[in-house]
């Protein structure tokens, strides 16, 4: 098991526990993020892929799309 800590853009911070060769979009999973894009997806400061494992101890903030308005 790796620990891990997500953030999503106006939620707080949740630490977790995953197994070793999780991907980022199963911790996202974990963390009650589901359908993410890459996009928004930060480990450490740096752009990741939804494919990629995780590691001891990384942070993982993701900020979905805002799109849309008034006119």
């Amino acid at each position: 098991m790796v620990k891990i800590t997500v953030v999503r853009m106006g939620h707080e911070a949740k630490e977790l526990q995953v197994e070793v060769g999780s991907s980022f979009d199963a911790a996202l999973s974990l963390a009650g993020i589901n359908g993410a894009d890459e996009s928004g997806l930060r480990v450490n400061g740096k752009p990741a892929g939804l494919n990629s494992e995780v590691r001891d101890g990384d942070f993982i903030t993701y900020n979905p799309k805002v799109s849309g308005g008034l006119i």
